[in-house]
Protein backbone atom coordinates (compact mmCIF):
# COMPACT_ATOMS: atom_id res chain seq x y z
CA UNK A 1 0.00 0.00 0.00
CA UNK A 2 1.31 3.46 -0.94
CA UNK A 3 2.55 5.58 1.94
CA UNK A 4 0.90 9.04 2.09
CA UNK A 5 3.33 11.93 2.54
CA UNK A 6 0.64 14.63 2.39
CA UNK A 7 -2.83 14.11 3.87
CA UNK A 8 -5.46 16.83 3.59
CA UNK A 9 -8.95 16.13 4.89
CA UNK A 10 -11.91 18.53 4.61
CA UNK A 11 -9.67 21.61 4.69
CA UNK A 12 -11.41 24.98 5.02
CA UNK A 13 -9.75 28.39 5.14
CA UNK A 14 -11.89 31.52 5.36
CA UNK A 15 -10.79 35.15 5.30
CA UNK A 16 -13.94 36.80 6.61
CA UNK A 17 -16.60 36.20 3.97
CA UNK A 18 -14.06 34.92 1.44
CA UNK A 19 -13.85 31.11 1.28
CA UNK A 20 -10.31 30.64 -0.02
CA UNK A 21 -10.34 26.86 0.47
CA UNK A 22 -13.52 24.89 0.96
CA UNK A 23 -13.72 21.21 1.86
CA UNK A 24 -10.48 20.16 0.16
CA UNK A 25 -9.52 16.51 0.59
CA UNK A 26 -6.57 14.77 -1.09
CA UNK A 27 -3.54 12.57 -0.44
CA UNK A 28 -0.10 12.55 -2.08
CA UNK A 29 1.91 9.34 -1.88
CA UNK A 30 5.62 8.81 -1.30
CA UNK A 31 7.65 9.11 -4.50
CA UNK A 32 4.83 10.85 -6.39
CA UNK A 33 5.03 14.04 -8.43
CA UNK A 34 1.68 15.73 -7.86
CA UNK A 35 0.45 18.72 -9.88
CA UNK A 36 -1.93 21.25 -8.34
CA UNK A 37 -3.73 23.17 -11.08
CA UNK A 38 -5.87 26.27 -11.00
CA UNK A 39 -6.01 29.91 -12.04
CA UNK A 40 -5.09 32.85 -9.84
CA UNK A 41 -7.39 32.98 -6.85
CA UNK A 42 -8.30 29.29 -7.01
CA UNK A 43 -6.88 28.56 -3.56
CA UNK A 44 -3.59 26.91 -4.51
CA UNK A 45 -1.28 29.20 -2.52
CA UNK A 46 -3.61 29.30 0.49
CA UNK A 47 -3.63 25.49 0.55
CA UNK A 48 0.17 25.42 0.50
CA UNK A 49 0.39 28.03 3.27
CA UNK A 50 -1.93 25.93 5.43
CA UNK A 51 0.14 22.81 4.70
CA UNK A 52 3.32 24.53 5.89
CA UNK A 53 1.70 26.21 8.91
CA UNK A 54 2.19 29.72 7.56
CA UNK A 55 -1.53 30.33 8.14
CA UNK A 56 -3.91 28.41 10.37
CA UNK A 57 -6.77 26.57 8.68
CA UNK A 58 -10.29 27.47 9.73
CA UNK A 59 -11.04 23.74 10.04
CA UNK A 60 -9.94 20.39 8.70
CA UNK A 61 -6.99 18.03 9.15
CA UNK A 62 -3.47 18.25 7.72
CA UNK A 63 -0.51 15.90 7.98
CA UNK A 64 2.88 16.17 6.29
CA UNK A 65 5.37 13.31 6.64
CA UNK A 66 2.91 11.78 9.10
CA UNK A 67 3.13 14.81 11.39
CA UNK A 68 0.76 17.62 12.29
CA UNK A 69 2.18 20.90 10.86
CA UNK A 70 0.82 22.95 13.76
CA UNK A 71 2.46 20.77 16.40
CA UNK A 72 5.65 19.84 14.52
CA UNK A 73 6.21 22.77 12.14
CA UNK A 74 9.98 23.30 12.68
CA UNK A 75 10.71 19.56 12.52
CA UNK A 76 8.73 19.18 9.29
CA UNK A 77 10.43 22.15 7.62
CA UNK A 78 13.85 20.53 8.05
CA UNK A 79 12.61 17.73 5.77
CA UNK A 80 10.81 20.00 3.30
CA UNK A 81 12.09 22.07 0.39
CA UNK A 82 9.83 25.04 -0.32
CA UNK A 83 9.61 27.58 -3.13
CA UNK A 84 7.11 30.38 -2.58
CA UNK A 85 4.94 31.74 -5.36
CA UNK A 86 6.23 35.23 -4.58
CA UNK A 87 9.93 34.99 -3.81
CA UNK A 88 10.95 37.02 -0.74
CA UNK A 89 14.64 36.70 0.10
CA UNK A 90 17.05 38.63 2.32
CA UNK A 91 18.03 41.36 -0.11
CA UNK A 92 21.10 42.57 1.79
CA UNK A 93 22.60 39.09 2.00
CA UNK A 94 24.96 37.66 -0.54
CA UNK A 95 23.76 34.37 -2.01
CA UNK A 96 26.52 32.55 -0.11
CA UNK A 97 25.49 34.05 3.25
CA UNK A 98 21.82 33.27 2.63
CA UNK A 99 22.53 29.61 1.86
CA UNK A 100 24.90 29.37 4.85
CA UNK A 101 22.15 30.69 7.10
CA UNK A 102 19.70 28.06 5.85
CA UNK A 103 22.26 25.31 6.43
CA UNK A 104 22.68 26.54 10.02
CA UNK A 105 18.90 26.57 10.59
CA UNK A 106 18.50 23.08 9.15
CA UNK A 107 21.52 21.77 11.02
CA UNK A 108 23.12 20.18 7.97
CA UNK A 109 25.15 21.07 4.92
CA UNK A 110 23.43 21.20 1.55
CA UNK A 111 24.70 18.05 -0.14
CA UNK A 112 23.71 19.31 -3.59
CA UNK A 113 24.61 22.95 -3.04
CA UNK A 114 27.77 23.16 -5.18
CA UNK A 115 26.28 21.04 -7.95
CA UNK A 116 23.11 23.11 -8.14
CA UNK A 117 24.98 26.41 -8.17
CA UNK A 118 26.90 25.17 -11.18
CA UNK A 119 23.88 23.68 -12.97
CA UNK A 120 21.86 26.87 -12.60
CA UNK A 121 24.83 29.17 -13.31
CA UNK A 122 24.47 31.10 -10.07
CA UNK A 123 27.24 33.27 -8.60
CA UNK A 124 27.31 32.89 -4.79
CA UNK A 125 29.22 36.13 -4.30
CA UNK A 126 26.45 38.41 -5.61
CA UNK A 127 24.08 40.33 -3.39
CA UNK A 128 20.50 39.14 -3.65
CA UNK A 129 19.14 42.66 -4.13
CA UNK A 130 21.19 42.98 -7.33
CA UNK A 131 19.82 39.78 -8.89
CA UNK A 132 17.23 39.65 -11.66
CA UNK A 133 13.90 37.92 -11.07
CA UNK A 134 15.19 34.85 -12.88
CA UNK A 135 18.33 34.67 -10.77
CA UNK A 136 16.31 35.07 -7.57
CA UNK A 137 14.25 32.13 -8.74
CA UNK A 138 17.48 30.16 -9.13
CA UNK A 139 18.38 30.97 -5.51
CA UNK A 140 14.97 29.70 -4.46
CA UNK A 141 15.50 26.45 -6.39
CA UNK A 142 18.97 25.87 -4.93
CA UNK A 143 17.85 26.43 -1.33
CA UNK A 144 14.82 24.15 -1.78
CA UNK A 145 16.67 21.18 -3.29
CA UNK A 146 20.18 21.40 -1.84
CA UNK A 147 19.52 19.40 1.38
CA UNK A 148 17.84 16.46 -0.42
CA UNK A 149 14.45 16.96 1.28
CA UNK A 150 11.94 14.14 1.60
CA UNK A 151 9.19 16.46 0.36
CA UNK A 152 9.26 19.41 -2.02
CA UNK A 153 6.41 21.92 -1.96
CA UNK A 154 6.72 24.25 -4.93
CA UNK A 155 4.45 27.17 -5.80
CA UNK A 156 4.88 28.15 -9.49
CA UNK A 157 8.53 27.02 -9.38
CA UNK A 158 9.65 27.85 -12.94
CA UNK A 159 8.48 31.46 -12.92
CA UNK A 160 11.19 33.69 -14.39
CA UNK A 161 13.36 30.86 -15.74
CA UNK A 162 14.41 30.81 -19.38
CA UNK A 163 13.51 27.69 -21.42
CA UNK A 164 16.92 26.03 -21.04
CA UNK A 165 16.88 26.39 -17.27
CA UNK A 166 13.28 25.16 -17.17
CA UNK A 167 14.55 21.95 -18.77
CA UNK A 168 17.28 21.75 -16.12
CA UNK A 169 14.63 22.16 -13.45
CA UNK A 170 12.56 19.36 -15.01
CA UNK A 171 15.62 17.09 -14.82
CA UNK A 172 15.93 17.99 -11.14
CA UNK A 173 12.33 16.93 -10.53
CA UNK A 174 12.96 13.62 -12.34
CA UNK A 175 16.07 13.03 -10.22
CA UNK A 176 14.11 13.76 -7.05
CA UNK A 177 11.49 11.19 -8.02
CA UNK A 178 14.18 8.61 -8.85
CA UNK A 179 15.70 8.91 -5.37
CA UNK A 180 12.28 8.43 -3.75
CA UNK A 181 11.45 12.05 -2.97
CA UNK A 182 7.92 13.45 -3.21
CA UNK A 183 6.98 16.62 -5.09
CA UNK A 184 3.83 18.73 -4.69
CA UNK A 185 3.80 21.66 -7.09
CA UNK A 186 1.27 24.23 -8.17
CA UNK A 187 1.28 25.56 -11.70
CA UNK A 188 -0.85 27.24 -14.34
CA UNK A 189 1.44 25.85 -17.08
CA UNK A 190 -0.45 22.80 -18.21
CA UNK A 191 2.30 21.47 -20.43
CA UNK A 192 4.54 21.59 -17.36
CA UNK A 193 2.09 19.49 -15.35
CA UNK A 194 1.78 17.07 -18.26
CA UNK A 195 5.56 16.77 -18.47
CA UNK A 196 6.18 16.21 -14.75
CA UNK A 197 3.17 14.83 -12.92
CA UNK A 198 1.93 11.37 -12.04
CA UNK A 199 -1.40 12.81 -10.95
CA UNK A 200 -3.00 16.24 -10.94
CA UNK A 201 -5.72 17.96 -8.94
CA UNK A 202 -7.78 20.74 -10.47
CA UNK A 203 -9.03 23.33 -8.01
CA UNK A 204 -11.42 26.23 -8.51
CA UNK A 205 -12.73 28.71 -5.96
CA UNK A 206 -11.18 26.60 -3.22
CA UNK A 207 -12.97 23.41 -4.25
CA UNK A 208 -11.53 20.27 -5.79
CA UNK A 209 -12.94 19.69 -9.27
CA UNK A 210 -10.96 16.63 -10.29
CA UNK A 211 -8.20 14.37 -9.02
CA UNK A 212 -6.83 11.99 -11.65
CA UNK A 213 -3.74 10.69 -13.37
CA UNK A 214 -2.58 12.61 -16.43
CA UNK A 215 -3.51 9.64 -18.65
CA UNK A 216 -7.00 9.58 -17.13
CA UNK A 217 -7.44 13.27 -17.86
CA UNK A 218 -6.44 12.68 -21.45
CA UNK A 219 -8.80 9.72 -21.82
CA UNK A 220 -11.89 11.91 -21.41
CA UNK A 221 -14.22 12.03 -24.42
CA UNK A 222 -13.33 15.57 -25.44
CA UNK A 223 -12.50 16.49 -29.04
CA UNK A 224 -11.44 19.60 -30.91
CA UNK A 225 -13.55 19.84 -34.06
CA UNK A 226 -12.91 21.99 -37.12
CA UNK A 227 -15.52 21.90 -39.90
CA UNK A 228 -15.68 23.64 -43.27
CA UNK A 229 -19.17 23.34 -44.71
CA UNK A 230 -21.59 24.37 -47.48
CA UNK A 231 -25.22 25.22 -47.10
CA UNK A 232 -26.94 25.02 -43.72
CA UNK A 233 -25.08 26.66 -40.86
CA UNK A 234 -24.36 24.52 -37.77
CA UNK A 235 -25.85 25.66 -34.46
CA UNK A 236 -24.80 24.92 -30.89
CA UNK A 237 -28.09 23.18 -30.12
CA UNK A 238 -27.51 20.72 -32.97
CA UNK A 239 -24.70 19.20 -30.93
CA UNK A 240 -26.44 19.57 -27.58
CA UNK A 241 -25.61 22.76 -25.73
CA UNK A 242 -24.27 20.80 -22.74
CA UNK A 243 -21.75 19.05 -25.03
CA UNK A 244 -20.20 22.10 -26.69
CA UNK A 245 -17.60 24.67 -25.62
CA UNK A 246 -15.84 27.45 -27.54
CA UNK A 247 -18.26 27.38 -30.49
CA UNK A 248 -17.34 29.88 -33.23
CA UNK A 249 -18.51 30.43 -36.82
CA UNK A 250 -16.31 32.27 -39.34
CA UNK A 251 -16.75 32.24 -43.12
CA UNK A 252 -18.42 28.81 -43.49
CA UNK A 253 -16.10 27.29 -40.90
CA UNK A 254 -17.10 26.07 -37.45
CA UNK A 255 -14.71 25.51 -34.54
CA UNK A 256 -15.81 23.82 -31.33
CA UNK A 257 -14.80 21.59 -28.44
CA UNK A 258 -17.14 18.59 -28.22
CA UNK A 259 -17.66 16.55 -25.05
CA UNK A 260 -19.27 13.18 -25.68
CA UNK A 261 -19.18 10.00 -27.74
CA UNK A 262 -17.31 10.36 -31.02
CA UNK A 263 -19.85 8.20 -32.85
CA UNK A 264 -22.65 10.54 -31.80
CA UNK A 265 -20.53 13.46 -33.03
CA UNK A 266 -20.05 11.85 -36.45
CA UNK A 267 -23.78 11.17 -36.70
CA UNK A 268 -24.51 14.86 -36.06
CA UNK A 269 -21.92 16.01 -38.58
CA UNK A 270 -23.43 13.71 -41.20
CA UNK A 271 -26.39 16.11 -41.37
CA UNK A 272 -24.21 18.81 -42.98
CA UNK A 273 -22.60 19.13 -46.37
CA UNK A 274 -18.97 19.00 -45.34
CA UNK A 275 -16.05 20.32 -47.37
CA UNK A 276 -13.42 19.48 -44.76
CA UNK A 277 -13.43 17.92 -41.30
CA UNK A 278 -10.72 17.68 -38.65
CA UNK A 279 -11.16 16.01 -35.27
CA UNK A 280 -8.11 16.17 -33.01
CA UNK A 281 -7.16 15.12 -29.51
CA UNK A 282 -7.45 18.03 -27.10
CA UNK A 283 -4.50 19.60 -25.36
CA UNK A 284 -4.36 19.40 -21.59
CA UNK A 285 -5.38 23.08 -21.61
CA UNK A 286 -8.60 22.20 -23.45
CA UNK A 287 -9.25 19.50 -20.85
CA UNK A 288 -8.64 22.01 -18.09
CA UNK A 289 -11.01 24.60 -19.56
CA UNK A 290 -13.68 21.97 -20.13
CA UNK A 291 -13.63 21.10 -16.45
CA UNK A 292 -14.07 24.74 -15.51
CA UNK A 293 -17.01 25.23 -17.82
CA UNK A 294 -18.69 22.14 -16.42
CA UNK A 295 -18.19 23.40 -12.91
CA UNK A 296 -19.70 26.79 -13.70
CA UNK A 297 -22.80 25.17 -15.18
CA UNK A 298 -23.19 22.90 -12.16
CA UNK A 299 -22.84 25.83 -9.76
CA UNK A 300 -25.40 27.88 -11.69
CA UNK A 301 -27.86 24.96 -11.69
CA UNK A 302 -27.41 24.47 -7.96
CA UNK A 303 -28.22 28.13 -7.31
CA UNK A 304 -31.35 28.19 -9.43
Amino acid sequence: MAEPVIQIKDLHKYYGAVHAVEGLTLEVNKGEVFGFLGPNGAGKTTTIRCMLNFVFPTSGELRLLNKNPVEHGPQIMKEVGYIAGEIALYDNYRVRDFLNMLEDVRGEKGALRAELLQRFQLDESRKIKNLSKGNKQKVAIVQAFMHLPLLLVLDEPTSGLDPLLQLEFYKLIDETKQRGGTVFFSSHLLEEVQRLSDRAAIIKKGKLISLETISELRSKNIYNVSVHYKGREPKTQDFGAQNVENFTLIDHSAQLTYKGDVNALLEILNNYELVDLRITEPSLEDMFLAYYENDEETADTDKS
